[in-house]
């Protein structure tokens, strides 16, 4: 390694680091300058009572023997120290792997397309079902919306993709992924400039071909296809040498980005484990970067990543992930859904041809993808082609 040249490097970008939270600081002072957060159980509570229907939250600590586990819901605070046997750190470590080779044999029971004989993968999901799930959740309505707040190799485990005893998915609950209990209170507490309306529009932009930068996606133009469909004429669509970096940014000038409640770019997202702030969406002329995200205004319910990808390749962990997702936060979206790896393009479109379905009727991102995922569910579809899309950001 060239140790100058890698320092001269390092420097470089906690400079430009630094210059993206004063960024922050000038553009989002609330977020800054609010003060302590509350993170009192009252406080968690009070936000959360406003949801429709009833939740619990699931807090985790990842230590090196064990699993902290805090239950909340509208009654009851709980907290689970759960040992870590050799099993269960083998099941851990498998199925929040990123290898690719793991994803496909624990979530569809094949490796390299072929049938894989042995059960591991239920075997696996079971086991950490009962580990990181408290009983009382067990007793609860199945419309009880779960918002779990991971740690750790967590933030990389679809935990929708987990198995029952009787081999039911976690999946039949409502789910979605928040950075911390800090991010869930600030994302309630400034709900109310998302948009919430009958008849929400849509920006739907994509493309196909990346000049050799990035592998092509075929099923990217049905997918947009379909999505117009769906929204008819409630939808402005920017397709193949449209979807630039200049007309996002033209849009958001001219104050028009901010009139779509959903944002979906059926475009490579490249997530960069080393250097989020290096984080992109590849469009036609230039990547859409952290930075320019970070000055979008929006007021979108939900942003939607139909592709994600590791920078050169390299499997995604979940991390980089939350850092592309709290960038749009800080741009003002609600919630953002991505995958945590990179699903195979005809069962993407058929996902997000449902996901859209329910936000085009209003829905918010939380119900509209628990509803999808489970047309996947009972089509046939396996959890390697469902269970990679998650929401990150406010429930609701």
């Amino acid at each position: 390694v060239d140790q100058p040249a890698a320092l001269t490097q390092l420097t470089d970008l906690s400079r430009e680091y630094e210059q993206i939270i004063e960024q922050l600081r000038l553009l989002h002072p609330r977020q800054f300058d609010q003060g302590p957060i509350d993170l009192s159980v009252a406080a968690v509570r009070a936000g959360l009572n406003q949801l429709a229907g009833p939740w619990v939250v699931l807090a985790y600590t990842v230590l090196d023997d064990a699993i902290v586990i805090i239950y909340i819901d509208d009654q009851r605070l709980t907290a689970y120290l759960r040992p870590l046997s050799a099993l269960d750190r083998q099941a851990l470590r498998q199925c929040a792997t990123p290898a690719a080779d793991y994803r496909e044999l624990i979530y569809r029971g094949t490796l390299h397309g072929h049938h894989a004989p042995s059960a591991t993968g239920v075997l696996y999901l079971q086991r950490l079902y009962q580990l990181l799930l408290p009983p009382e959740l067990h007793a609860l309505p199945a419309e009880t919306t779960l918002i779990i707040a991971p740690h750790g190799a967590l933030h990389a485990l679809p935990f929708q993709a987990l198995l029952a005893p009787d081999r039911t998915p976690l999946a039949r609950r409502p789910i979605c992924n928040v950075p911390s209990l800090a991010a869930l209170l600030t994302l309630l507490n400034t709900d109310e400039s998302a948009q919430d309306s009958a008849q929400p529009r849509a920006l739907l932009c994509g493309l196909a071909h990346y000049g050799g930068k990035a592998r092509a996606l075929p099923q990217a133009e049905r997918e947009i296809a379909a999505l117009r469909e769906v929204w008819a004429d409630r939808c402005e669509t920017r397709w193949g040498e449209a979807a630039t970096r200049a007309e996002i940014l033209r849009l958001n000038d001219s104050g028009e980005l901010a009139d779509y409640e959903v944002i979906h770019f059926a475009a490579h997202a490249v997530l960069d484990a080393l250097a989020p702030s290096q984080s992109r969406v590849l469009l036609a002329d230039e990547a859409l970067t952290f930075a320019d995200i970070l000055n979008l205004r929006l007021t979108a319910r939900v942003v939607v990543l139909a592709a994600c990808d590791g920078a050169l390749g390299a499997p995604l962990s979940g991390d980089e992930l939350l850092a592309l997702a709290r960038a749009f936060f800080y741009a003002g979206a609600h919630s953002v859904i991505a995958s945590l790896w990179p699903v195979e393009d005809a069962a993407t479109a058929e996902l997000m041809r449902h996901l859209h379905t329910g936000l085009a009727a209003g829905l918010n991102a939380t119900p509209a993808l628990h509803a999808a995922q489970q047309i996947m569910i009972e089509a046939g579809y396996t959890p390697y082609q469902w269970a990679a899309f998650v929401v990150i950001g406010a429930p609701g």
